[in-house]
């Protein structure tokens, strides 16, 4: 990890990179006492108050936990405010998770903690993998949790229909019984194809998914490189770095659920494809020749494997 740090006003700054192709996961320690700690993501403008953090009373500073993705990074922001309920301490079947530094990990934590909305003594919990929970609340209190479900983990299949805008050498729509990268198809329409195309995809949800104790997030697995996630009509983000996952709790229907993602790739290919092309058949004109007919094809288009993944929702109040 790397950082840099300044004070504006009543603020201190972090800016803590990830410069690794891998997830990491640190309990980070800052030399700040007595402001609150909130992570600000750069890449969406979130600002995530934090609800598992500890003072060091002896040796001074504040620790928190940082789960940073490959190349991610984050801003810690201390300010002067109210000061939320929190855990200082987090165990699993007796280990700790917090604090400790675990290193490199998966992509999913076992549990995410975050304060829960409209009631400053609770916390909500979104637990990615079973087990005996214990937590340490703020002044001494101890609250226990035993999860036995496991995450649900449903991949959503094939066939996709893909649509590409008229006029760009591609078919209008496009059948994917599988998810690859455009470069692997047959067609030189979409073989060639910079632009963005859109992928639709119907489909219903098991009631017991929909249940309140249920957090769902839709993973898209691997883009190249930008998508938009539209679910029944409603715009739900654009994302263009790891993790390509969005929250879908409270936002699906018990039938007819219509995925849409509109995803954008790089201009190499259309580049490339334009130099085996007559110059009256090509749809580029530019001065950049750094590409040759016979260059490598970046991948493009939505890669996948795309799955709902379900977690345990939970409130704890003690």
């Amino acid at each position: 990890l790397d950082y840099i740090h300044r004070t504006c006003g009543d603020a201190e700054i972090y800016f803590i990179a990830n410069r690794l192709d891998r997830w990491e996961e640190t309990e980070c320690k800052f030399r700040v006492e007595g402001k609150v700690p909130e992570v600000w993501l750069p890449d969406t403008g979130e600002r995530l108050p934090q609800a598992l953090y500890d003072v060091d009373v002896v040796e001074g500073g504040t620790r928190i936990p940082l789960r940073l993705a490959p190349h991610g990074s984050a801003f810690v922001v201390f300010r002067t405010l109210p000061e939320r309920t929190r855990l200082f301490s987090l165990r699993r079947n007796g280990r700790p998770l917090f604090p400790v530094s675990s290193g490199r990990v998966a992509s999913f934590p076992a549990i995410d903690v975050l304060p829960a909305e409209n009631n400053n003594n609770a916390f909500e919990l979104h637990i990615w993998t079973p087990g005996k929970y214990q937590l340490w609340k703020m002044h001494g209190r101890i609250g226990w949790l035993d999860v036995k479900e496991t995450p649900v983990v449903r991949k959503v299949p094939g066939p996709w229909e893909v649509r590409f805008p008229k006029g760009r050498g591609a078919p209008e729509a496009v059948s994917f019984d599988k998810l690859v990268s455009w470069t692997k198809r047959l067609e030189n329409g979409i073989k060639y194809f910079s632009g963005t195309a859109t992928y639709r995809k119907q489909f219903d949800t098991p009631a017991a998914l929909l249940k309140e104790n249920r957090y769902l997030v839709l993973d898209l697995g691997e883009v190249r490189n930008i998508a938009e996630v539209i679910l029944n009509g409603e715009h739900l983000a654009t994302l263009w770095t790891p993790p390509f996952r969005v929250n879908l709790t409270g936002r699906l229907r018990r039938e007819g659920n219509v995925l849409e993602i509109k995803v954008t790739n790089l201009w190499p290919n259309r580049l490339i494809g334009d130099q085996g092309m007559p110059e009256d058949g090509r749809f580029t004109q530019t001065n950049v020749t750094k590409f040759k007919k016979d260059s490598p094809l970046p991948e493009s288009g939505l890669l996948g494997p795309v799955y709902v993944m379900v977690a345990g929702r939970y409130v704890a109040v003690f």
